[in-house]
């Protein structure tokens, strides 16, 4: 049966032999090599892990080589921030307070702070002044960037932007007289057809399809412009007499023809279609 045959190099307690770095008359066990004033494993002249206390004046060895460890233990580190405690600014009043160190979270140097702190609308202490760009008043703003004064400027300012982009951008007006008369249809039960004047004016040749037409020359104006000749969706059978919202029930026709007349016209007009 095999049994340890090495000794130890310093107390003779015999050691199992295997494959070693030491020759057998050197080797120490593990008793012996923490006796050693150089620990096991570290060269000689390399940096020791060996400190003192700050708080109690005690030796101990650092777990860390590189990073700073100056207690001992959590119990002295405990004491010394107990016995001088952190300073903190209160994030509601400014002032600066002792921090309590069984809190390292703390925010606020008091109670009523706290509370002023979780009210709802809590004022801050910034304010500006500035110009409403719809009404021109001057007004107080607790934000950075307001522009307008109350919820109804803002309201005028969006309709004067709407409207400013219905008189000034041809699309946009198009687009909406198309969706105005297929919303109209929609609710008489006429059909939703999605017709524009873009596509009126290419088809008729920009030219006025009305039985009596006021003007000479049937060409009606450029989209974008206003007055009696300005072109218009026109129903040939109108929608409160039954007539339906689409293609071939709609002709192009100048703003002043449209309105002269009216809702007057049957069926008899279909015949005008060609």
């Amino acid at each position: 049966m095999r049994k340890p045959d090495t000794p130890c190099a310093g107390c003779g307690k015999l050691l199992w032999s295997g494959k070693g770095v030491l020759p057998a008359g050197k080797r120490t066990c593990r008793a012996c090599r923490r006796a050693q004033p150089v620990p096991y494993g570290r060269r000689p002249g390399a940096p020791s892990r060996m400190r003192t206390c700050e708080q109690c004046g005690g030796s101990y060895q650092a777990r860390w080589l590189n990073k700073p460890q100056r207690y001992c233990s959590r119990v002295c580190g405990s004491r010394v921030r107990r016995q001088t405690p952190l300073s903190r600014m209160c994030k509601q009043c400014g002032t600066e307070f002792a921090l309590d160190p069984k809190n390292s979270r703390q925010a606020y140097c008091s109670t009523a702070c706290v509370a002023q702190a979780s009210r709802k609308g809590w004022p801050s202490s910034k304010i500006y002044i500035v110009e409403c760009e719809q009404c021109a008043g001057l007004f107080i703003s607790r934000r950075h960037g307001t522009t307008v004064c109350s919820a109804k400027c803002r309201r005028d300012r969006w309709n004067r932007y709407d409207n400013w982009r219905y008189h000034n951008q041809p699309e946009r007006k198009v687009y909406l007289n198309a969706a105005s008369h297929a919303r109209r249809a929609h609710k008489l039960g006429l059909g939703n057809t999605h017709i524009t004047l873009t596509y009126l004016i290419q088809r008729d040749g920009g030219k006025c399809r009305a039985t009596v037409c006021h003007f000479r020359s049937r060409k009606v104006a450029k989209l974008g412009t206003r007055g009696p000749r300005q072109p218009t969706i026109d129903h040939i059978v109108p929608l409160s007499r039954g007539g339906t919202h689409t293609l071939d029930n709609t002709h192009l026709t100048h703003y002043r023809c449209n309105l002269s007349k009216n809702n007057r016209g049957g069926g008899e007009q279909l015949l005008l279609i060609g």
